[in-house]
């Protein structure tokens, strides 16, 4: 049965205290939590947690500004951007879209970076660098989308497509030659 009121606004007041005094959260799960000041690493990812979860963006947009880790940071973003790029036709989700996929883009190096210092493994992708350059593709910001695929390059990244960003900066190349005769 659902509340009448809508639960990610609940667990957001409940996970994202006001003061630093002890909290018990009701999760979306039904389980409770206990969360204190003195462990914020362990505070911070149950914030990212019940954030994600709830799907909605306006609380993962919030627990983003507050989040230090980069791991952390790399899911909330991961899932911002994807968020945000399917809702692309609209201007300020576009807008929205260019900004968070921006951020994540210049974190990159710091989360391949904290990946490798945990021992978690390092992903082959960071689509943020795939659709920035597809959106810039569909802008005519052709040496904008190059400059995009060549960072991803250097970070020895794959798009997930058979040719990589080497065939996607051939295909924006032939672009923007193209525009320019």
């Amino acid at each position: 049965m659902q509340a009448a009121s809508d639960p990610s606004t609940d667990v957001a007041r409940e996970v994202l205290p006001d003061t630093d005094d002890v909290d018990t959260a009701h999760t979306p799960s039904g389980r409770a939590t206990r969360t204190t000041a003195g462990n914020s690493q362990t505070d911070e990812a149950e914030r990212v947690r019940v954030a994600l979860s709830s799907g909605d963006t306006g609380m993962m947009e919030r627990v983003l500004a507050e989040t230090k880790d980069a791991i952390l940071r790399h899911r909330l973003l991961t899932h911002i951007v994807a968020i945000h790029y399917r809702l692309r036709e609209t201007s300020a989700y576009r807008s929205a879209f260019y900004a968070f996929a921006q951020q994540h883009m210049k974190e990159a190096s710091s989360i391949l970076d904290a990946l490798r210092s945990t021992g978690q493994p390092r992903p082959e992708r960071i689509d943020a660098f795939k659709m920035t350059a597809i959106a810039m593709d569909e802008d005519s910001r052709y040496e904008e989308a190059i400059a995009v695929c060549r960072a991803a390059s250097a970070l020895d990244l794959q798009d997930g497509t058979k040719t990589g960003f080497a065939g996607r900066i051939s295909r924006l190349e032939k672009k923007l030659s193209a525009r320019r005769r």
